[in-house]
């Protein structure tokens, strides 16, 4: 999966991002809408998420943001629970497991050596604004987009994400939600 990661041009903020996504995936309108009304602190993550990608990455053509909602959004609505938290919980381990799938081992490099790193915690839409010279780069296909194996694990970079894109709110109710799980299993 990582060798088909590429870059695009970003032009979207969060909320552009959202509303494009919305236009193309009708079919999670009434899910996005319940997500929204049982959680509105989720909303934030997702504004976070995008800010965290930007439009700028993709994944076989398709923005991993837009992945990433597309498969938390559609494991917030298989999930049949009563419970709302449990359905949140699954809803971000989607989100977040699609994004660390796409990304792990995956490191961008400026023309000035600048690197990138989904790992390193920080959000894509800074890094890229970071320095003047940047935008240049990326429109002009100057970023170079490299897999380096073993730096970090999968879940390590989905639990970098979490951290990253989560409300102190949605963090708490997912940390019930596992406290939850542990002693029901014990």
């Amino acid at each position: 999966m990582h060798h088909s990661v590429c870059l695009k041009m970003t032009t979207l903020t969060s909320k552009e991002m959202l509303a494009q996504w919305q236009q193309h995936n009708p079919q999670f309108k009434e899910t996005l809408r319940l997500l929204e009304t049982d959680w509105p602190h989720a909303l934030a993550s997702v504004h976070c998420l995008a800010d965290y990608l930007t439009d700028a990455l993709t994944l076989d053509g398709h923005s991993i943001f837009d992945l990433c909602l597309c498969n938390g959004l559609g494991s917030y609505e298989e999930v049949s629970c009563d419970d709302d938290s449990v359905r949140l919980w699954h809803f971000i381990e989607a989100l977040t497991w699609t994004a660390a799938s796409a990304l792990t081992g995956i490191r961008l490099r400026d023309p000035d050596h600048f690197e990138w790193a989904a790992v390193d915690g920080v959000y894509f839409y800074t890094w890229i604004r970071n320095r003047p010279n940047r935008m240049a780069y990326l429109a002009e296909g100057r970023i170079a987009v490299r897999y380096e194996s073993g730096h970090t694990t999968t879940k390590r970079l989905q639990q970098v994400i979490k951290a990253r894109i989560m409300t102190p709110t949605v963090a708490a109710m997912l940390a019930r939600v596992e406290e939850d799980v542990w002693h029901e299993q014990a």
